[in-house]
């Protein structure tokens, strides 16, 4: 695990939204054999933020047809990956894993396959709607060490081009700047307002990022509340100028 590894001190006493329950997994009818999928059933409350999404590409996958989709991911090591499906907006609870024998740890472009869209099409679950996060070493709520995801279902493998990176905030954020920093590069780009209990969407080209270390600090102040009040927290991950897989 590299030393940027690390987690701003959040102005915001926190823990993260709609923690799994821990009987989602022993439902029979949620393990699709190489992954466990399916609906919470119940809202899982936790506090304050939690990131629902960060990811390279998402393809429009259709809503009349049942297809395949396969997730692509970049880590440099061969460090392990935890991946997980949710909704953006959490409406359902919709909650898709893989397991872990079918996870590589190869240095490079991982990939799952084989994640069939049945369940998706059921609950009426778009490709706008699909958040995927990929945390790299440790599952654990305060690992920011992310895998930007490439889910596709036909298209063929294409480079990088944009990272979006979605968060829930309890609390109502005010507009501000987010930095994105890789070794001499240094960008700011526009965060937009966002909550109470919504969503704040990061967007930010891969164009001109050198391949490595990448670091996005994310800084929004809450809304109406005065003094140093926000929600902060730093995403580290790798890009590649690479083609996925």
């Amino acid at each position: 695990m590299p030393p940027c590894l690390r987690v701003f001190a959040l102005c915001l006493t926190t823990t993260f939204l709609f923690a799994q329950s821990p009987d989602w997994k022993q439902d029979k009818g949620n393990d699709k054999g190489n992954r466990w999928e399916g609906l919470l059933g119940q809202d899982q409350n936790g506090d304050e933020w939690e990131p629902r999404s960060f990811t390279a590409f998402v393809e429009n996958y259709p809503l009349n047809r049942p297809s395949k989709l396969a997730i692509s991911y970049y880590v440099p090591g061969t460090a392990k990956a935890f991946v997980q499906a949710q909704e953006i907006y959490d409406d359902l609870h919709y909650r898709m894993q893989p397991k872990d024998s079918f996870l590589q740890t190869t240095s490079g472009w991982r990939s799952f396959r084989g994640w069939d869209t049945d369940l998706l099409l059921d609950k009426r679950i778009s490709s706008d709607s699909l958040g995927l996060l990929v945390k790299v070493g440790d599952p654990g709520i305060g690992n920011l060490h992310l895998a930007p995801a490439i889910v596709r279902a036909a298209l063929p493998p294409a480079p990088v081009s944009e990272y979006r990176l979605v968060f829930y905030t309890m609390k109502e954020v005010a507009k501000n700047k987010f930095t994105v920093q890789a070794g001499d590069f240094k960008r700011e780009f526009d965060q937009p307002a966002g909550g109470p209990r919504g969503i704040v969407t990061l967007q930010f080209p891969a164009v001109g990022l050198p391949e490595g270390d990448v670091h996005v600090l994310v800084n929004a102040p809450l809304k109406g509340i005065p003094g140093t009040k926000a929600v902060k927290f730093q995403v580290d991950f790798s890009h590649t100028g690479s083609v996925p897989r």
